[in-house]
């Protein structure tokens, strides 16, 4: 076959590596504020309902792809846990230091004793750039592990629904607890752990259901195209609604949290599995794969460090010189091929 040419095979599930390429291209979007040049309604409503997609994508996908290691019964779940769990502490080690320094420079006219301590609470609840949701998916996975060691994964699932509430109501629902107790206990909640979105309250809910579509996969195979294509199109006009309505409602954190955020991943990846055996051309799956690592770890400490330069260029400017010095970089990076440069670019 012509190397320039990509056939998905059984379990090559190229449609998810396009989806996360094309999810971390968001996670920069968001963090350069792309959107801050529009129209607010615009702005909105493209924030909500595209680039916050990102994220939970990003947990759902490496739920199932965890879930079809466990399937497989190649290797134990200890030893597959193992492994997620090295494969994830070296990069967020790596990337962690060198965004450290910049990290420090901001804490200006603090004490050397207030910034430990600041930086120790960053670091164990809510890391800097795109760290948190390294260190969230590790928990995830751990907290997985007790119960698929336990066989009890419908426990976790709704376990799981109990948590992703409470992610909520620190995030977009925070309305809902207005007047009541629960309130100050969430207030006193967040001045210690910062956010719920984290690997408890997040990710572990939506990494679990990325699980459990992996037991289901001949299932949602017999899936017809139409019912899923329905099922997706009408989740979004739900969510549409949702965001609408959510609008202008008090929150507290960064407003990207929402109930159809979990179904709409859900049809995302379903859709991933139904047409695993379409053919792509042009489509370097391991490529694609690689680059939305490369892209998630570069693009925080780039944005900060070019922020130190204090360029007068716009937002959308910053955004796609992000994308060329990582994809570069990546390319530079993969062309060495030295592997403990790939422990942390890939």
């Amino acid at each position: 076959m012509n190397k320039n040419y990509m056939t998905i095979k059984e379990n090559n599930y190229v449609l998810i590596d396009v989806l996360k390429f094309i999810c971390a291209l968001f996670v920069v979007g968001i963090h350069s504020n792309i959107m801050n040049d529009v129209n607010n309604t615009i702005q909105w409503y493209i924030m909500h309902l595209v680039f916050r997609i990102a994220v939970p994508f990003f947990f759902i996908a490496s739920g199932f792809l965890f879930g079809k290691k466990i399937l497989k019964g190649e290797e134990g779940l200890k030893n597959i846990t193992t492994k997620q769990i090295k494969r994830l502490l070296i990069p967020f080690i790596f990337w962690m230091l060198v965004g450290l320094p910049y990290v420090i420079m901001t804490m200006t006219g603090d004490n050397i004793l207030i910034i430990i301590l600041k930086i120790l609470r960053q670091v164990v609840f809510y890391p800097w750039g795109a760290l948190w949701f390294t260190l969230a998916l590790i928990v995830a996975i751990l907290m997985e592990y007790y119960f698929l060691k336990k066989k009890k994964l419908k426990v976790a699932i709704v376990l799981g629904i109990v948590f992703y509430i409470i992610a909520l109501l620190g995030n977009s629902y925070y309305f809902v607890l207005e007047g009541t107790p629960l309130k100050g206990l969430m207030d006193i909640y967040r001045k210690v752990c910062i956010t719920t979105r984290n690997g408890v309250f997040e990710a572990f809910p939506i990494f679990t259901i990325g699980v459990y579509i992996a037991s289901k996969e001949k299932s949602i195979e017999r899936v017809s195209n139409s019912k899923l294509a329905f099922s997706f199109i009408l989740i979004i006009l739900i969510q549409i609604l949702e965001v609408t309505f959510i609008r202008n409602c008090n929150y507290i954190d960064d407003h990207s949290l929402f109930i159809t955020t979990i179904f709409i991943v859900s049809i995302m990846l379903m859709i991933c599995i139904e047409f695993r055996s379409v053919k792509l051309k042009f489509v370097n799956s391991k490529l694609l794969r690689n680059l939305s690592t490369g892209i998630y770890f570069l693009h925080s400490p780039i944005l900060q460090y070019i922020s130190i330069l204090n360029l007068k260029i716009t937002n959308w400017q910053m955004f796609f010189i992000t994308i060329f010095l990582s994809i570069t970089i990546c390319l530079m990076l993969y062309k060495i091929n030295n592997k403990y440069i790939n422990y942390v670019i890939k």
